[in-house]
């Protein structure tokens, strides 16, 4: 019979595994990370970890997760702090700063590596269209900041916001020295679009 946990342990557990998951993708990459490699390190029996998640990828997209959710909230912490002086500079100056910040993270280098599509390829077609969803969400709040961006159809702009993050994985190309202006220059065109009226 299975352990019973409570509350609190279960929180405990899952951010263990959260964390652990995101150790072992940087020391050895999604192939050659196993189960049993996590939950050893969380200490807990490999049984366990299928009272958390149906798969490892599931608990790698998780992981990963977690540092969207903390670019999330540093997005909406600025935005709530600014507030009516929202414009098109200041919302491409936060965009720009979060790409940028976001380019040495371990989910740029999980992209590059090849790992991410086999993390995507794997997720239940619920998980993935889930977080599209949030995407899309996440576009609506901040065009709850801009009056004009709440009579738009977002979804283009969450995919052209996308994107630019995609564009994260061709520094090298784009060249290293010019690679924050033209992130600027990308973010800042589809934030102009999105403050502009639209044409009757």
């Amino acid at each position: 019979m299975p352990k019973v946990y409570s509350e609190k342990e279960r929180e405990y557990i899952k951010q263990r595994l959260k964390e652990e998951a995101a150790n072992c993708m940087a020391l050895y990459g999604v192939r050659k990370t196993t189960v049993d490699e996590i939950v050893k390190r969380v200490n807990i029996p490999k049984g366990t970890f299928y009272l958390f998640y149906e798969s490892k990828e599931i608990l790698m997209f998780d992981a990963l997760n977690t540092l969207h959710d903390s670019v999330e909230k540093e997005l909406f912490e600025s935005l709530e702090q600014a507030k009516d002086k929202i414009d098109v500079e200041f919302l491409t100056d936060l965009i720009t700063k979060i790409c940028l910040d976001t380019k040495n993270s371990s989910l740029v280098k999980i992209m590059e590596s090849g790992d991410m599509e086999l993390i995507m390829r794997k997720l239940p077609e619920e998980i993935t269209a889930a977080h599209m969803n949030h995407d899309l969400d996440t576009l609506q709040k901040i065009g709850e900041y801009i009056s004009v961006a709440q009579t738009k159809d977002l979804s283009t702009y969450t995919a052209s916001f996308r994107g630019v993050f995609a564009l994260l994985l061709f520094q090298k190309e784009i060249g290293e020295e010019q690679f924050p202006k033209v992130i600027r220059m990308v973010v800042r065109g589809i934030v102009m679009q999105l403050f502009e009226e639209e044409k009757q």
